[in-house]
């Protein structure tokens, strides 16, 4: 099973693809780079947000269930109205696409990689290193929080497909707590 983690931003969206098989799990990672200025025109904005959004579905289209990280609310920096319209057109292109798809709010991603729901960048790397260990080497940020969310999608579809990795109680009470979309017959085992 093929399950996509995307951690959306404006500058560098990462992206972590957790395919699950006979073998055992394979893990790739990769950021989408952008940049803008504040001088932007309204039509080069949309531009920006246009090709963001195709680079990224460009890379979920094999993908059997994608977890992104939600809204952060609270979070009223920088350039909101671009985020939110980014995140937006991310979640229609999934739909339209119909890829099952699965908003993971930023205090459960960091509760399933840290055990603490206000843990930092920083701690979430180091709980998915420590998860991992040589499995997966996310190169910044974005990707590590993008391995958690394919990782608690993974969780929820059948985490006995991930050994050789060891995932504790605490890793599927997190993941307990999403409500996952309907997947098709045989994507899920409990």
């Amino acid at each position: 099973m093929h399950h996509t983690g995307l951690d959306l931003s404006l500058t560098g969206t990462g992206i972590a693809h957790l395919q699950t098989g006979p073998d055992g799990p394979t893990i790739t990672t990769r950021t989408i780079t952008s940049s803008g200025r504040k001088t932007d025109t309204l039509p080069m904005r949309a531009d920006r947000l246009r090709r963001i959004r195709n680079a990224i579905l460009d890379h979920t289209r094999d993908a059997d269930l994608v977890a992104l990280e939600a809204p952060a609310y609270a979070a009223n920096v920088g350039s909101v109205w671009d985020r939110a319209g980014l995140w937006w057109l991310v979640v229609q292109g999934l739909d339209q696409l119909r890829i099952p798809y699965v908003a993971i709010p930023p205090t459960t991603v960091k509760k399933f990689a840290t055990d603490k729901g206000n843990a930092d960048k920083t701690a979430v790397a180091a709980g998915m290193t420590r998860l991992w260990g040589d499995h997966a080497s996310p190169q910044d940020d974005n990707q590590f929080d993008a391995l958690a969310l394919a990782t608690m999608a993974a969780v929820h579809t059948d985490f006995r497909a991930l050994a050789p990795v060891t995932i504790l109680e605490r890793h599927k009470l997190a993941a307990s707590g999403i409500t996952w979309p309907a997947l098709n017959p045989g994507q899920v085992r409990a």
